[in-house]
């Protein structure tokens, strides 16, 4: 009984490590009878637990070395909206938000709430979604949201900077403005004369050197 009370408490052990998520200690049966099966399946459960844990860690580094490579902000969260991972172009660009990997998702303004714009991706057959915001009156970001792949799965956010293109178009916009206005006066002229060189001024010398 003694024995038997040994061996169940090192499988509680075993599994409570498991639990907490040590899964570096061996549990090594010592005999082939019931307690020692059940050992051995607990044993086996620990072994593929950790290599599965070492694979999603491997994936995970693999596509954070991904998102660090990229231009945008590359923010990836899965359902819970908790499990966030963050390149350094989006931790740069919502700095005054501390978000950090692992932190839950911020609202990055009044009017965009990000974990609701985040959890809408993960609805039945969600769409890729698209919002506008603006941190403070000198910067300007767009923000697309890309619903996961498969199930289970991670939600990806994308965020540019379109501060300068908005510049640029704008300045466009005011040259196309003023090039129209500055062009309208002489583009009246011309127009008068062809007016009158119709009326008439045509036939008449006087007239048409006065054009």
């Amino acid at each position: 009984a003694v024995l038997t009370t040994r061996r169940l408490r090192r499988i509680a052990r075993a599994a409570k490590a498991i639990e907490t998520g040590d899964f570096d200690t061996e549990l090594r049966p010592r005999f082939g009878d019931e307690l020692g099966e059940l050992a051995a399946t607990v044993d086996v459960m620990r072994a593929r637990l950790k290599g599965s844990i070492e694979d999603l860690e491997a994936e995970r580094n693999r596509l954070r070395r991904v998102f660090e490579r990229l231009h945008e902000g590359i923010i990836s969260v899965d359902s819970s909206l908790e499990d966030v991972i963050v390149n350094g172009v989006a931790a740069e660009m919502i700095e005054t938000r501390s978000l950090k990997e692992g932190d839950p998702l911020p609202d990055l303004a009044p009017e965009l709430r990000l974990r609701d714009f985040a959890a809408q991706l993960f609805q039945p057959d969600a769409e890729p979604a698209e919002a506008r915001f603006s941190l403070d009156s000198a910067r300007i970001y767009t923000l697309v949201g890309l619903p996961p792949q498969s199930e289970p799965g991670t939600a990806v956010l994308v965020f540019t900077d379109i501060t300068e293109r908005e510049r640029r178009e704008h300045a466009e916009r005011e040259f196309v403005t003023n090039a129209a206005h500055e062009l309208r006066t002489p583009l009246a002229a011309l127009s008068s004369a062809v007016e009158a060189l119709q009326a008439g001024a045509i036939d008449d010398e006087p007239a048409r050197s006065g054009l």
